[in-house]
């Protein structure tokens, strides 16, 4: 029997034994069809493949997050309780949810409904070094009081982009908005579609993310009939327990092309008035959304610079201790979506974006995990990519605050596009 053969554990059993293995990518690139969920985040050593579908979460609407970890809760506890050896990681379920609260209405996001969550029948685990192969039984799917996820009309996950002068007067349009008073930020997002010729290989595009950003988390799920996959350098939040951790990023700087130029730009990031009153916005919502939830709150005193291979950021750590423990999903509940990805006032922002951007799908949402604690990571799904049929589409997005430019801010779109551009030239 081949390590991929779909074998679920006996009913009411989770199996959990160390194994053995190569390349959780190669493992993926055997499996070239059904659901799929891979995770690697290489500077803290922990990679996962998930493989088949035990049971599924969908949900939608205002509470979706709210809802995810108890749905999730109970769908783990139907496995019974886990029989493997000490030190073994407990179960997970892993998956992700979109932007916005509803599901996405167009074609391309068919298998990418408001929150979708697995089981997976395979789950490999790799962490400190080790291996470990969870098998999940078939449990009971919760796809909650949703209407139906199927698209309601046939058109692409994104529209044809518009010409950069069209994006550029819906960044001054942002700017009367945040003159008047209404906006203080918002967060509008570009689209680029790449046509190709042959299926697409998503393995080889995450392959190469992987090895060129190992400070990042990678991430590919393929839901019906699409692929989402990317590589982003922001966490939304880990919870570990009753700790949990956070970051606010924002404010970008294109690298340089040499080794003092990049250094002069760090230091321009680091001076920049608009960038640090950006970036500020963000740590001061954070900070309010977990006030009334936790015990103890540590904010990093000073901002410091994220790299990354396209761009520089500014960023502020947040860690602490919760007044109880919650899951992952809750504190993601109170968290998203942060300034970082859409604005604040937040109502306003939404509002300007959903008239504005049209829509997302899970681009600016999120991906990761939970156990059977409720512990678990999610990363915001930043650098992107949905591969539709011949079709890949990138989305990236820009903070529009007072003093923004419309063309540096389409510059800063162009150049975070460019990374996933380079993955996509360099795997064909």
């Amino acid at each position: 029997m081949s390590v991929l053969d779909p074998v679920p554990s006996p009913a009411g059993v989770t199996r959990i034994e160390e194994v053995r293995t190569g390349d959780l990518l190669d493992l993926a690139r055997r499996s070239p069809s059904g659901p799929l969920f891979f995770w690697s985040h290489p500077e803290s050593d922990r990679e996962m493949l998930g493989l088949g579908v035990a049971a599924e979460i969908v949900t939608h609407g205002e509470d979706r997050l709210a809802d995810a970890g108890r749905l999730a809760a109970a769908a783990l506890a139907c496995a019974g309780t886990p029989r493997g050896p000490v030190g073994a990681p407990l179960p997970r379920v892993v998956g992700g949810f979109a932007f916005d609260r509803e599901h996405p209405r167009t074609a391309g996001w068919r298998g990418f409904p408001a929150l979708r969550l697995v089981v997976p029948t395979l789950l490999w685990i790799r962490e400190r070094g080790r291996c470990w192969l969870v098998r999940s039984p078939e449990l009971p799917s919760d796809r909650g009081p949703s209407r139906p996820v199927s698209a309601v009309d046939s058109r692409p996950a994104c529209e044809p982009a518009p010409p950069p002068e069209q994006w550029m007067a819906r960044v001054r349009s942002a700017l009367e908005g945040i003159e008047r008073g209404v906006l203080e930020k918002v967060v509008l997002t570009r689209t680029r579609s790449i046509a190709v010729t042959s299926t697409p290989e998503v393995a080889s595009f995450v392959s190469r993310l992987r090895a060129r950003r190992p400070g990042c988390f990678t991430y590919w799920m393929r839901g019906s009939g699409a692929d989402f996959f990317g590589s982003s350098p922001e966490l939304l939040v880990r919870v570990d327990g009753s700790t949990f951790a956070t970051e606010s990023i924002a404010g970008t700087a294109a690298r340089g092309a040499t080794p003092d130029e990049d250094r002069r730009r760090v230091a321009a990031l680091l001076a920049s008035d608009k960038n640090r009153r950006e970036q500020a916005t963000v740590s001061r919502a954070i900070t309010d959304s977990l006030s009334a939830r936790v015990a103890r709150l540590e904010i990093e005193p000073e901002v410091r610079v994220r790299s990354v291979p396209e761009a520089h950021h500014l960023a502020t750590r947040c860690r602490g201790r919760l007044e109880s423990p919650v899951s992952v999903f809750e504190v993601a509940a109170l968290l998203h979506p942060t300034p970082a990805v859409c604005g604040t006032p937040t109502a306003a922002a939404l509002e300007f974006i959903r008239r504005s951007d049209g829509e997302r799908g899970w681009f600016t949402g999120a991906v990761g995990w939970m156990d059977t604690s409720g512990s678990g990571e999610l990363a915001v799904a930043l650098r992107s990519g949905l591969v539709d049929g011949s079709a890949i589409t990138t989305a990236a997005g820009a903070g529009i605050v007072a003093g923004s430019d419309p063309v540096a801010e389409y510059e800063e779109t162009e150049l975070k596009l460019q990374a996933l551009q380079d993955a996509l030239e360099g795997a064909r």
